[in-house]
Parts: C-alpha cells; structure tokens; sequence
C-alpha cells in the first residue's frame, strides 16, 4: 500500500508515488504526445501509435495501478502550474500545459476500463486524491472509478464509502455525485446490517408495506426473494448463481412470481431521479425469468416498453432496466415470451434495445432449428379466442366480452346477468368483482397490443417474398384466432400444379378474382400477393372485386404502388436521385424511419452526422437514403430539417450494388419506404409554412404543395377516381390533373393530391386549414364511406377538406371564413 500512501502524501506536497519506471514511462508519454502534429486522443488504437502507449498497454494490470497513481499525481502537478496564471492559446507553453493535461487526462480513461487489482486502501487513498482536486479532475472519469470500487474483493469497506461520500459533497449535485451517494450509502448501510439491504426510498417503502400486508405463511418467502435480489452483485447479466437460487424459491412458492412482478412494476423509472435500489430492482426482472406462464412473460414485456417510452428531452426512462427485462424474457422463452420479443421489437424505437430483442429472437431460433420468421408465426398467442375472434370470461353474474374490432382495435363489452349487452361496466359487477374487471381490461389491453404489431408483421413478408407451406399457412394464419382477420383481407398467392394463382380467403373457401374456388388440396404453398406479380389488368380486377365485396385491406395491397428501375437511375448506375432535393421535418422523418425498420439518430450542429439505413440481413443487402442537416436552422441542438439526396444499394459483403441487380421486388417496397418518408415529412405538406416556416424553403414549398404528383400521390388519385361517385358531394367533385376540385355554395377550391394543401377559385388564392380529429368528426358522410385500405392518413385528409368545402356556407371557424370571404 506504500504506493497509494505516497499519493496521499503527495496531497502536502511530498514527492510522487510510483517506482522510477513508472514516472519515466508517463514521461515519455507526455513528450511523445507533444511531439505529435494533432491532438492526442485517448483509446486503445491510438494509443498503440506512440511508443511509449505500447510499452504502457504491455504492462501488466499490477502495473497499470501503480500508472494510474503517477498519472493522478502529474495531474496535480499541472493544475499547480496553471493555478494563478492566465491561460492563454497564443502561448506556445500554454498550450503545452493543456495538451499535457487533456493527453493525461485521456490516458486515465484508457487505464481505469478493465478491472484493476486496487485494495480497499489503495482505491479510497486515489478517491480521496480525487475529491481533494475536484477543480480540475472534474472531467475524469467517475464512473471508471465507480466500477473499480465495485471489483474490490470482499466488497468495500466504510473506509472506501466514506472516501465515496466526501467525493459526491466536492462533486455537488449532479447525476454522478448521485452515484456516489447512492454507493457510500449502500456500502455504509451493508456494512451495519453485516449483509445486502434495500437502501430508503419510496419504492422500498412501497414493498417492504407489500410485504408486511401479505398472509404471514407467505411473508418468509417474500422476504427471501428479496434478500436474494439485494444480494445481487452488480453486472450486466444474471449470475447462474441468483438464476438457480430463484428457480428453486418460485419453485416452492408458485404465487411468488406475480409477488415479484408487483414489486418491479411499483417502480416508475425516471431518467432524473433513480431509485438507490436499481440493482435490486434489476435482480428481481432477472429473477422473474424462472416463472412460468403468460402472465409474467406479458408484465415483463409491459414493464420493458414503459423502460423504453421516451421521455421528451430525456430519453428512456431506463434502459438498465429495459435490457434486464429483454434479458429476463430470453432466458424464459417458451412462446409466451417469444410473442412478447416480437411485439417489443415493433414498438420499442432504440435501436441498441432493438439489436438486442432481434439477437434472443435469432437465438432462440436457432435453438429450435428453425427461422426467425417462423418462430415469430409459432409464438403469436391465441388468447383462448374463438374462431370469430371473440372470448368471453366470467365476472360475478355476468361476463366480459373481447372481441377483435379491426387490423388494430380490440373491444371489451360487458353481459349484464339477464344476458344483455352494455358498452360500460355495469355497477353491480364492478362491485362484485373488481378484479376480474380489472383482468378483462388488462387482457383486452394485451390482446390489442400484440394485434397491433401484426399487420406490419405480415407487410414485412414482401421484403423476405416467402413461400409459406400450405398446410402451414392454414394453422398459422388462416385459423389462427388472432391473424384471421388480418389474412381474410389479404390476397395470397398460392402455387397449384406448378403455377401460381392469385385468391382471397372467403367463408371457408380459397375465391380468385371472379370469385370461384380453389381446389385447396392442390395447393403447396402461399405467398403474400404483390402487384409487381400481375398484369395492370389483372390488378384493376382485384381492386373492383374487393370494392364490390366491401373489404378494407388493413394495408395497401391491390392498391399498393409499384416502383421500377428508371431510364435517369440506369445511366447513374449505382444510386437514384428520384427522391432528391426535397426538405424534410426531421423529427418526423426520424419516427417514420423508426417505424419502417431504419436506423438513423437525429443530427444537430456537432458530430452526429449518420445516413439513414435499412439492413436486410437475410437478403444480404442494405439500402441507404442520403440525408443533411440543414445548416443554420438548429433549436437546442438538433436540425429541425433535413435535406435530402441520394438513394444507393449495398451488397453487405461486396460493397455497392447497382440498381438493376437489386431484386425487383426488393427494390419496389424500399423506395416505397423512401416515397413514404418524403410524402409524410416533407415541409410542403405544411399548411402554416406561410405563417411559421424558413423563408429559404418558400420555393421549395410552392413547388412541392401544388406540384407534380409522386407515384404515392398517383395512387391516391387512383382511388379516388372510384371512390367519387359513392360520396354523397360526388356531383361537386371532379378531379383535374394533380387536383381534387371541389365545388362550394361560396367559392370553387382545388385540393392537391399530394401535400392536401388548397387554392381557391378564381385567383389560385391560398386557403390554410390545418387538420385535426375535430375535422373528420364534422363530416358524417365520410365516416361512413369504405375506403380500400388502412393507413393512408392524406387520403382521410383530403376527403375531410372536401366534405368541409362542399358545404362552406356552414362553416364555423372563425379564421377560416376570413381567408374564403378575403377577395
């Protein structure tokens, strides 16, 4: 210890600590650092580019703590010179000093990574040193410091906790002084219970008040549960000692994991305010991973999401325990906690969180010898639904009644005892069972949570074009109680005989497009139906058949765009410009990108730059939209928009591909993404712009609000032309060109079908009205009408802006009525 007594020495002024070799190597560091032409920073790979940085990496870890003590001690050495003195950058010895000391400094992170054999004396002597010179350490790192007191054999002592306690006083309130405290107080508490403990907090009050309030036959158990959970050591994985001590207590104690899942789910995370008992908390998510049943698979699904929920201008409430919770369902696996990965992995928008649901997924997979894709499809839970996607659980003398009601919506009704039906609970069953009303609505909750990820699980089939055994497909998606609505909506291609023909699943028969049956037994296999597989007429057949049959695609799919290689991206060879130079709103564009299975992180005016990308990693290939921060027009930090330029193809072993050996299909469904990105984001479907937008972009707007149509718009246009003569205003309405032209008691308007942004009659004259729920809600006619598809929100945009129109004379708003009067 006589090394870390010297640093403390060093404190009074006595000479450095460390052996002559030590002192001489950091030395050579410091003068082959100045010698460098650039900046010194630390890592391991530049720090191999210096000789004496090899010479330190060789040294064993013994060594590397005794460095640690020299580099501290210089540091102090250097704040003693500069202490005083004006700093100045036009001074060659000055910026000497700060080139030392940030080279020092760098070294020190480098150093402090691995696990160092410091004693308890040793590490406390370099805290106490730390907290000493707080000024100028302030930017080292604490946490590195942290994790070495958290290695120290046996535990740390009061002696290193109270060196941890001074240091969180010097630091102030910040989140790493709470670090400190929260440990000085662990260890000092531990230290007078001889043993782990839960620390005073409003969670640990919550519990320990469950606890009490439990029979007293199950309290024992409890509070071994929770013992176990404090005794956790610290790590980023469970031990296979906690995970078998747990399996053997829920084992003896089966109402024990539910306990525990309470215990977790009392504790709200918030970025600003951790519990001091997080690890505890952590250890019980892990633990939970030995019960059984689908109820602790979905109350650690739930309580993951709500980790993950970001916080406007915080981030994830926890992602230390969003990723026990992906760990905790892992190791539980079974098709309960497989559904729950795969719903996590549509809703969760972090892409590391994401990384790491897709890897259990592709482990749990492989375990079973089969595809990702396929463990997805045997995981999906049925929810005991009847064949018509209804199940009914009894509460007191009557019941509750789920029903699915849509690609997204779940409903709950109630039975009376006389056998009628109500949308709300009735009061006497509320009072005589509150906690099976509770349940119904807890299981309506996680019904409708796990459909919602089911229709963009069955849209992703067109990025993989999978050919599904029939047999297969029957169990999986046809008479699965939960996708058979979805599959009913869909059309499928089926291969018969050595061909393949299109149909649609109807009353228990397979119909194609004139509507006659299928022999079933010949068919072998099905696939997702695309239009890139048919004729235009064909195509045009199935979109009149489904209109007659008054079916509602829970996604765009007889009428869903087609995109082809181009004449312009043929002679650019390996990228597109199609989608270049438009100006997009970038916090949206980023949620979309989430949404769509792209990885991009928001960019603002320092080193954030990154390109949007969609890896397909089972087609080998990976598509790249090229996008800028626009320059000057930054607000706390981040661009609010973004330019854009090219689109470029990747093979993920060879490098850049060209467009035209990007697999049709591939290519069609990935600039549909890019399509979707610009027609949803841009700033040209602004109505404001006029009002509240960059006047830079006032050309690009007028361009694109009243421009040519993209092949989205086109679509849009399409539809329209047969869903006009079933409105009820269909003579006021005629299309024109890019317009929807809609004929008023006032004036004349045109509606662009691409932005949704309007002229009004004679003089092209702006009208400015900005959509709302409120809008859709004045128009009756149109909730009425059926449209072809789910999920087009421009398409209800513009029919509630015609609707509204077609009846002018009856409008309310005040703002409104001012732009239409305004000649």
């Amino acid at each position: 210890m006589g090394i870390f007594q010297n640093l403390k020495d060093a404190l009074l002024g006595s000479p450095a600590p460390g052996a002559g070799w030590a002192q001489q190597l950091v030395a050579a560091f410091e003068t082959e650092v100045l010698s460098t032409p650039l900046e010194w920073r630390g890592g391991g790979g530049r720090l191999e580019q210096l000789d004496a940085g090899r010479r330190i990496v060789a040294c064993v870890r013994a060594d590397w703590v005794e460095l640690v003590a020299v580099v501290f001690h210089r540091l102090k050495q250097l704040q003693e010179q500069e202490r005083g003195r004006v700093m100045r950058s036009d001074r060659p010895a000055d910026m000497q000093l700060w080139r030392r000391g940030w080279a020092l400094k760098d070294l020190l992170t480098f150093l402090l990574r691995p696990r160092l054999p410091f004693t308890d004396e040793g590490l406390a002597a370099v805290i106490d040193f730390y907290a000493a010179n707080i000024d100028y350490l302030r930017h080292l790192p604490f946490r590195a410091l942290l994790r070495q007191a958290k290695y120290i054999e046996g535990g740390p002592s009061k002696r290193l906790a109270a060196s941890m306690e001074a240091l969180w006083r010097a630091m102030g309130h910040n989140a790493d002084a709470n670090h400190a405290a929260t440990f000085a107080q662990r260890v000092l508490a531990e230290a007078e219970a001889d043993g782990p403990v839960l620390l005073d907090s409003t969670w640990s009050a919550q519990v320990r008040a469950m606890i009490d309030g439990l029979p007293e036959a199950a309290q024992p158990a409890a509070r071994r549960a929770l013992a176990l959970a404090c005794g956790a050591r610290s790590s980023s994985k469970p031990s296979r000692a906690l995970i078998n001590a747990a399996r053997s207590l829920i084992a003896s104690e089966p109402a024990l994991a539910p306990r525990m899942l309470e215990w977790v789910e009392a504790y709200a995370p918030y970025p600003n305010d951790r519990d001091p008992n997080e690890d505890a908390i952590r250890a019980l998510i892990w633990m939970l991973a030995t019960g059984e049943g689908a109820a602790v698979a979905a109350g650690i699904g739930r309580y993951c999401e709500r980790c993950f929920k970001k916080i406007p201008n915080l981030g994830a409430p926890s992602a230390k325990l969003g990723n026990a919770a992906i760990q905790a369902l892992a190791l539980l696996g079974g098709p309960h906690a497989v559904a729950e990965l795969t719903r996590l992995k549509k809703r969760i928008r972090y892409h590391q969180a994401v990384e790491r649901i897709e890897t259990a997924l592709t482990e749990a997979a492989a375990q079973l010898g089969m595809s990702g894709a396929e463990l997805e499809e045997l995981a999906i839970p049925s929810y005991e639904l009847s064949a018509s996607g209804e199940r009914r659980l009894p509460v007191g003398d009557g019941a509750a009644i789920i029903r699915l009601a849509g690609t997204r919506d779940v409903a709950l009704a109630w039975a009376r005892a006389d056998g009628r039906e109500t949308a709300s609970v009735p009061k006497a069953l509320k009072e005589a069972a509150p906690d099976a009303v509770a349940a119904a609505r807890k299981l309506r909750k996680e019904i409708e949570d796990t459909l919602a990820g089911q229709a963009g699980r069955l849209e992703a089939l067109y990025l993989t074009d999978r050919a599904i055994p029939f047999d297969r497909w029957r169990e999986r998606y046809l008479a699965h109680p939960l996708l058979a609505g979805l599959t009913r909506r869909l059309l499928w291609r089926f291969e018969v005989a050595g061909r393949r023909i299109t149909g649609l699943p109807r009353h228990g028969a397979i119909e194609d497009v004139e509507g006659r049956p299928i022999e079933q037994t010949q068919c072998t296999a099905a696939l997702l139906w695309h239009p890139l597989h048919s004729s235009a007429d064909h195509v045009l057949a199935w979109r009149q058949r489904l209109a007659a049959l008054g079916i509602t695609q829970p996604f765009k799919q007889a009428h869903r765009e087609i995109y082809v290689v181009t004449d312009a991206e043929r002679q650019t060879a390996t990228y597109s410009n199609r989608f270049a130079a438009h100006i997009l709103r970038q916090h949206q564009f980023k949620a979309l990108c989430d949404q769509r299975g792209w990885r991009y992180h928001l960019m603002g005016p320092w080193d954030s730059h990154n390109t949007p990308t969609r890896l397909l990693s089972d087609r080998r290939l990976a598509v790249e939209f090229w996008v800028e921060g626009v320059e000057g027009e930054d607000r706390f930090g981040v661009y609010p928009f973004v330019s854009t330029d090219q689109v470029r193809f990747l093979d993920v072993q060879s490098g850049e591909m060209p467009v035209m050996h990007v697999p049709p299909l591939l290519f069609s469904e990935l600039m549909r993404d890019v399509d979707l990105f610009v027609g949803v984001a841009s700033v040209g479907n602004d109505p404001q712009w006029g009002d509240r937008g960059p006047e830079q972009f006032g050309g690009y707007w007028t361009r694109y609000a009243f421009g040519d149509l993209s092949q989205s718009a086109s679509t849009r246009a399409e539809v329209l032309v047969t869903l006009l003569p079933s409105l009820a205003i269909a003579e006021r309405c005629e299309l024109q060109d890019r317009f929807l032209a809609v004929r008023g008691n006032l004036r004349s308007y045109k509606i662009h079908l691409g932005s949704g942004n309007i002229l009004m009659a004679p003089n092209d004259q702006y009208l400015c009205i900005v959509p709302s729920r409120g809008l859709a809600d004045r128009n009756p006619g149109q909730e009425r009408l059926v449209l072809p598809f789910e999920g087009d929100l421009m398409l209800s945009v513009i029919l509630s802006k015609a609707f509204l129109l077609a009846a002018d004379d009856k409008i309310t708003d005040r703002s409104i009525l001012q732009q239409i009067n305004r000649r």
